[in-house]
């Protein structure tokens, strides 16, 4: 009886110490994790602090039309000033339009809409701002004659846009991505875009555009994916290194389906992750280079999905996206859009 007690009083030390060791440790990683917040957020940025730690989330627009495959950007001119995009299913039926949405109070309320002024059938959104505070939304659009892409400029954070330009001389752009050059660089406020281009199945690489011009107008773009790319590369995505450096990293497929049957038993995953990189504003690009293969997804999965596919796409992250911690650290990531 002895030994029982003795091994009950034991268990239960060990169940109490057990408990303590955990609460002290799960205390120290909110220590710790609040420490890193107060390092990391800018006293500028209050609101970004209740973010990272797990805030309420907030309804961006109360709206009854799906939204999805989202697009935000904060302004390096004003952080309060933030922008949203999104695929919109506008009205009744399948109608998709671009949504906008922008805050001036850090993401505390947002205004705007579910179709960007002046936008037919489109898809695809990608946002951002140049150093000034100008903000753009990148997309593309039926026009009537196949999918062309566009690109709309607000100077007063999204509130009213600017007729849309056009970036010339390409095929069914789809899955493309935007971005300015807010440095202090020779090419600051360069307005950049790249896409795929579905010229056709065998054979989709990634193009480029630029504008030196504020986007008033855009260059003809060129292919960057070049020799690296399989049978297509897609989910470009594009980054500004501390000198001005332009990076892009996109999937590459090696291989199509035989597009008979269920859609389901279709395998085409992504199989590897393309790179490349300009050094002069995106004027000339280094050769492309295979970076290294993945196991990615790639396919029509109706039991998970009902509306659609799910792809893997890659994200770069470089010294602009990192400039709330001042830090500069550049990494390679995948990540999984459902659409």
């Amino acid at each position: 009886m002895k030994v029982f007690k003795m091994f009950f009083v034991l268990v239960c030390s060990l169940i109490f110490l057990a408990s303590e060791i955990s609460a002290q440790m799960s205390w120290k990683i909110r220590l710790e994790a609040k420490d890193r917040l107060q390092k990391v957020v800018p006293p500028s940025q209050p609101n970004l602090a209740k973010v990272l730690a797990g805030s309420t989330d907030i309804r961006v627009y109360s709206s009854s039309n799906h939204q999805s495959e989202v697009s935000i950007a904060i302004s390096t001119a004003d952080p309060n000033h933030l922008l949203i995009g999104a695929n919109t299913n506008y009205g009744s039926g399948t109608n998709p339009r671009q949504g906008y949405y922008y805050s001036s109070n850090a993401g505390s309320s947002y205004s705007g809409g579910d179709s960007l002024p002046g936008v037919g059938w489109s898809s695809d959104p990608a946002v951002t701002f140049d150093a000034s505070g100008n903000a753009y939304f990148n997309y593309m659009e039926d026009t009537g004659g196949g999918y062309l892409l566009f690109i709309k400029k607000s100077s007063n954070g999204g509130a009213t846009w600017q007729n849309a330009v056009q970036i010339p001389g390409l095929v069914d752009p789809d899955k493309n991505h935007a971005i300015v050059d807010v440095t202090n660089s020779l090419y600051r406020n360069y307005v950049y875009v790249a896409c795929t281009e579905s010229i056709n199945y065998d054979f989709s690489p990634i193009k480029f555009s630029r504008s030196t011009n504020g986007g008033n107008s855009f260059s003809t773009p060129i292919n960057i994916s070049g020799s690296a790319t399989g049978y297509f590369s897609q989910g470009v995505n594009l980054n500004i290194g501390p000198s001005g450096e332009v990076y892009a990293v996109w999937a590459i497929g090696d291989d199509w389906p035989d597009w008979y049957g269920d859609p389901q038993t279709w395998d085409y995953g992504s199989e590897g992750i393309g790179f490349a990189k300009s050094t002069d504003g995106g004027a000339t690009w280094q050769s492309p280079a295979r970076i290294f293969n993945i196991n990615g997804s790639r396919n029509w999965w109706y039991n998970k999905n009902p509306l659609g596919s799910a792809l893997t796409l890659p994200r770069y992250i470089g010294k602009q996206e990192g400039r709330i911690s001042n830090r500069t650290h550049y990494k390679c990531v995948t990540c999984l859009f459902v659409f």
